[in-house]
C-alpha cells in the first residue's frame, strides 16, 4: 500500500520532471533523461502489485443483521489502497486488522435499536477510495454511557511522591488520574471501547461495566496509582508512560464506542492554584448537568489533598430552602451556600468596602463544595433594580471546606451610589 501510495504521489514523472530539471539548472546538468527510469521502475512497481478489490463488507454476506450486544465485529475486503476505514455517522476511524493483503477485521460499537453503518475507506492522502453500507440491529436495552458517563474529578498535577509511593515511582506525574461515573441511579453501564480521544489515549477494554453509582479511575501509572489510595478504588490503565495531562490545562473528550462524543471538557491550572501541584484535585461541579464545561465557575478544587477517588465530597442541601430556623434572617439554603448552620445564630459574614476609585470590594465565606449552589452578586442604583453584575475575583483562600473570597464590583453605569447583593441559586 505504501508503494502505491508513492507512485500515484511522487514517484512518476508528472511529479519528478519539474523537479528534475530545477536541480539539473542548478548543477548544470541534464538530469531528465531520469524520467524514463523512473517510469520504468514505476511501471514495475504497480505490475507487482495484487488484484484490486472493491471495498466491501462482508459479515454476513453484506446483508443486515440482529445481534445481542452493545458492540459487534465487522469483516470486509479492502485494496492495499485503504489506509483508513472510518464511520460516516461519527468520523470515528475503526481500529483495524488486516487478516490478509485485502481483508479487514474491526469492531464497531452499537447503540440500543437500529443502526445504520456506512464505512468510508480512504487511501493515504485522505481521499475516497470505497464506501459499504450495512444496518446492524442490537436487542441489548441497556443504558447509553452518552447520556450516564461521566468525568468527575481530574488530578492533572499532583503532588510529589512521599514514603513508601517513591519505591512505585519518583516521576509525580505517574500520580495522576481522571475519574469517570456511571451516574445511573439504578442501572448497569457497558462501556467497553469507550475512549479519550484528546488529553490522554486510552480506550476501556470489552466487557467493562459500571454498577450504578460505581467510579472507574483511568490512571497514567497504575502501582503508583495503588501505592497512593491503596486497593479500594477501582482502576484502569496505564495510560503513561508516553501520555500525560498537560500541567498547564488542556481539553480531555471521551467519546462511546460508535465515536459519538460523551462530554468534552477544557480546564486551566491557572484557576484554582491549589490545584496545580500542590495536591489537590480538580472537581467537575455538578457533572450531570449541561454545565459550560470550558470556564473556572464548573469547576473547583478538591477539599483534601490528593483528590477524593472513588468518593464525592460534596455537600448536598437537605430540607427547606425557604426555612430560617434561627431567626437571623437568613434562609436555610442560603447558610448551606456560606458554610454556615441554620441551627446557630450567625451573621452572613459578608463585608463591603468602597474603593477610592468607586468600585466594591466584598469578602465572604462559602461552603467550598456546596455544588448545588451557584454564587452571584447583582447590583443596582435602587433597591428595586437588581441585575447581574460580572465581579473580578481578587482572592480566593481555601480551609478545608471554607472559601474566603474578594470580589471587585464595578458601579452600574458609573453610578456614585449603588447596592449590591449576593445571591445563592439552586443549580
Amino acid at each position: 500500500g505504501h508503494l502505491h501510495d508513492l507512485c500515484q504521489t511522487v514517484y512518476n514523472s508528472t511529479y519528478m520532471t519539474p523537479w528534475l530539471s530545477h536541480y539539473g539548472s542548478v548543477v548544470g546538468q541534464n538530469y531528465t533523461g531520469n524520467v524514463n527510469y523512473i517510469e520504468a521502475r514505476r511501471t514495475s512497481i504497480l505490475s507487482q502489485l495484487p488484484a484490486t478489490v472493491p471495498f466491501a463488507i462482508t459479515t454476513n454476506g453484506g446483508a443486515n443483521f440482529t445481534v445481542n450486544a452493545a458492540s459487534t465485529t465487522l469483516a470486509g475486503n479492502g485494496w492495499i489502497n485503504a489506509r483508513e476505514i472510518r464511520r460516516s455517522d461519527t468520523n470515528a476511524a475503526l481500529d483495524l486488522t488486516w487478516t490478509t493483503d485485502t481483508a479487514w477485521t474491526g469492531v464497531v460499537g452499537l447503540n440500543f435499536g437500529a443502526n445504520p453503518i456506512t464505512l468510508i475507506a480512504y487511501d493515504g492522502s485522505g481521499a475516497q477510495v470505497g464506501m459499504a453500507s450495512i444496518t446492524i440491529t442490537s436487542t441489548l436495552t441497556v443504558p447509553n454511557p452518552h447520556d450516564h458517563l461521566r468525568i468527575t474529578e481530574i488530578h492533572y498535577n499532583p503532588a510529589a511522591p512521599a514514603g513508601g509511593e517513591v519505591a512505585a515511582s519518583t516521576d509525580k506525574d505517574d500520580f495522576e488520574f481522571i475519574e469517570l461515573r456511571n451516574c445511573h441511579p439504578t442501572q448497569t453501564l457497558d462501556i467497553s471501547l469507550c475512549k479519550f480521544t484528546s488529553g490522554v489515549d486510552f480506550t476501556f477494554p470489552s466487557t467493562t461495566t459500571l454498577a450504578p453509582g460505581e467510579y472507574i479511575h483511568v490512571a497514567r501509572h497504575l502501582a503508583a496509582f495503588n501505592a497512593r489510595y491503596g486497593a479500594g478504588p477501582r482502576r484502569v490503565g496505564p495510560y503513561g508512560p508516553a501520555d500525560s495531562l498537560s500541567n498547564g490545562g488542556e481539553t480531555i473528550t471521551l467519546v462511546d464506542a460508535t465515536g459519538a462524543e460523551i462530554q468534552s471538557l477544557t480546564y486551566n491550572d491557572s484557576w484554582y492554584p491549589q490545584t496545580d501541584g500542590a495536591g489537590y484535585a480538580l472537581i467537575v461541579i455538578a457533572p450531570t448537568l449541561p454545565l459550560d464545561r470550558t470556564v473556572s465557575s464548573s469547576f473547583r478544587a478538591s477539599t483534601t489533598i490528593g483528590g477524593n477517588p472513588n468518593n464525592s465530597d460534596a455537600a448536598t442541601f437537605t430540607g427547606t430552602p425557604t426555612d430560617d430556623l434561627d431567626g437571623d434572617g437568613l434562609s436555610a439554603f442560603l447558610e448551606h451556600a456560606l458554610g454556615t448552620s441554620d441551627g446557630i445564630a450567625n451573621t452572613s459574614g459578608l463585608t463591603a468596602t468602597r474603593q477610592p476609585d468607586g468600585t466594591l470590594t466584598l469578602t465572604f465565606t462559602s461552603r467550598l463544595n456546596a455544588d448545588d449552589v451557584a454564587l452571584s452578586v447583582e447590583a443596582a442604583t435602587s433597591l428595586n433594580a437588581f441585575a447581574p453584575a460580572t465581579p473580578t475575583v481578587l482572592s480566593a483562600i481555601q480551609s478545608g471546606t471554607t472559601l474566603t473570597q474578594t470580589w471587585r464590583v464595578l458601579p452600574p453605569n458609573g453610578a456614585a451610589q449603588f447596592f449590591v447583593r449576593l445571591k445563592a441559586t439552586a443549580r
